[in-house]
């Protein structure tokens, strides 16, 4: 059965993106490649990410610099928590820098849902299931 891969393109900043959800979220990064490993890009590029799969809350996320050549980020991703503790504590790290979408709530599906632009320019829904 096929199954989908969220995969988030940054441009030139995909490594600081990875540390940070590593921080922030206990993610784990799984394999990472770089332009310069991979034979590819320029000098400047050596160090990008040519590709880099991590684990965030169990699920597979796919990374790589490269955005320039199809700009825009329209993916986002949704992080249920099973309290409303760890989304707290989840936004606490990742708040920095950010844009608040949708603030702080609880809403008719779950008791603590926030939703924001990170520093790096990625969308997030952080929200606890309905037990939280």
């Amino acid at each position: 059965m096929p199954t989908v891969t969220p995969n988030i393109h940054f441009d030139g900043c995909c490594a600081n993106a990875i540390a940070f959800y590593e921080k922030s979220l206990g993610a784990i990064t799984t394999y990472r490649l770089t332009y310069g490993e991979a034979g590819g890009g320029s000098a400047e590029q050596a160090g990008w990410i040519y590709h880099a799969e991590m684990r965030i809350a169990g699920q597979c996320v796919w990374m790589s610099d490269g955005a320039a050549e199809a700009p825009g980020n329209t993916l986002s991703l949704a992080v249920t928590f099973d309290t409303a503790e760890e989304v707290r504590a989840a936004y606490a790290g990742m708040s920095q820098g950010c844009t608040v979408i949708h603030p702080m709530q609880s809403t008719g599906y779950s008791p603590c849902f926030v939703s924001f632009i990170d520093a790096y320019g990625m969308r997030w829904e952080l929200l606890a299931g309905q037990a939280g």
